[in-house]
Parts: C-alpha cells; structure tokens; sequence
C-alpha cells in the first residue's frame, strides 16, 4: 500500500527530500509537501576577517553565506553530512562533523590553530544547543552571525485531509517544526499516523498527540531517515 508521507521542511529542502524518497524509497510513499517553516534573511555580517575557520548548523545557513559572500578559501566546518555536501557544492573545502551541535563543537576544537584567528559561527536566529559558548568553554576563540530566521506557516488544507485518519506518515526535521506540526494535528483523526522524528527532542511535542506510533532516528542526518522509511 502506498501511503502518504508528510514532508514540512521549508519549501526547497522539501522538494530535495522527495526526491531523495522517491529514488531511496520507490512504490513506498505518495510525498505531500506542505512547509511548516519559512527561510527569511537576516542582516548578520558576512565579514570573516580574523577567522581561521567557518562553522555551519544548517544547509540554509551555508546557502545564505554562499549567496552573499565570494570567501571559499577558509575550511567549512558542518554539522552532518548534508550541510557539508551542501558547503561542497558552493565551491567550499568541507568537513562533516556527523551528528549534532555537540559534535560540531568537538570537531571545530580537535582543528582549532591557536594563534590563527577564531572561529566563525553562521546559524539561523534559533539552534540547538549554544555552540560559540561551548568552544569559549573550550579556550577556542570563537563568534556568530546569525543570518536568517525561520517564520510559522500551516498545514494546507490537502496535507490536513491526506493525514486525517489515514495511515499516513509525518517526518519531523526539528523541535520547532514539531511543535508547529503537534499543534496543526490537534483536532484531526490522527490515531493511525506515524510520526518519524530526527531526534528525541524533535518527538517530545507530540508525546500528548493521540498517534500510531512514535519512531526516532538512529542518527540526525537525512540518511538515518530514509532508511528509516524503508521499514516503517
């Protein structure tokens, strides 16, 4: 049986996913795309004088250095595999951290050059965990620039109508788009949808929400996901 699989990432990543869905799960999942977040920029500085290095959290962040600044020579330092494909593909030399922020913190201390400038942080206006403190903690010099930030949006009418008491499946990428997602599900028939979250923090929303079943991701990256998909 196909079922319908809930994508809510901002607009581009979620059409990137189903595609990736398609070729990694063919036959599985009928992808209905409707973005719970919104990219917007912010005016953080681009100007990396006096770093040695460039931490990344996020794909949206490297798009949006990328769209407004021509540095590639410094290294950039990535939270998972997929922003680093993402640094890559913007002409940047990029390392994977594979994991989370606190792995991106053990990474950017293990390649920190004393006495070659510090660190610089690009994320957007929220992220987990507090990752320039986390390095100060470490005697690493370090600063952010926040560059974009992340707006609200609902469930279309569609993706309400395809969830409402189907045998359907939701990937959560985020705690904020669970909590917007827990809240858009309320009032709906959701007693046979799966919910398929990146982490534990991104499932703690809907720990309230009458579900099929709650799955979490062996790891926090798109890869863990999509195998995950394969045997829900």
């Amino acid at each position: 049986m196909i079922r319908p699989l809930l994508i809510s990432r901002p607009i581009d990543q979620s059409e990137q996913f189903a595609r990736e869905v398609a070729a990694g799960c063919p036959g599985r999942y009928e992808t209905v795309i409707s973005p719970l977040l919104e990219i917007r920029p912010e005016v953080g500085s681009v100007d990396t004088s006096g770093a040695q290095a460039l931490l990344f959290s996020s794909r949206n962040a490297v798009r949006e250095f990328a769209r407004r600044s021509a540095e590639r020579n410094l290294p950039a330092l990535c939270v998972g595999d997929a922003t680093a494909q993402e640094a890559a593909s913007h002409g940047f030399s990029a390392m994977s951290a594979n994991g989370d922020v606190s792995a991106l913190a053990a990474l950017a201390v293990q390649s920190y050059l004393p006495d070659f400038g510090h660190m610089l942080f690009f994320r957007g206006a929220e992220t987990a965990g507090d990752l320039t403190g986390a390095l100060m903690s470490e005697g690493v010099p370090a600063e952010e620039r926040i560059l974009y930030d992340q707006f609200p949006l609902y469930l279309t009418k569609e993706a309400k109508s395809r969830i409402h008491g189907q045998e359907a499946v939701a990937v959560v990428f985020s705690p904020r788009s669970a909590n917007i997602l827990s809240d858009e599900v309320r009032g709906l028939n959701t007693e046979k949808l799966k919910i398929l979250a990146i982490s534990k923090n991104a499932a703690v929303p809907f720990a309230n929400v009458n579900l099929d079943k709650i799955y979490v991701s062996a790891m926090p990256n798109t890869q863990a996901i999509l195998k995950a998909l394969k045997t829900i």
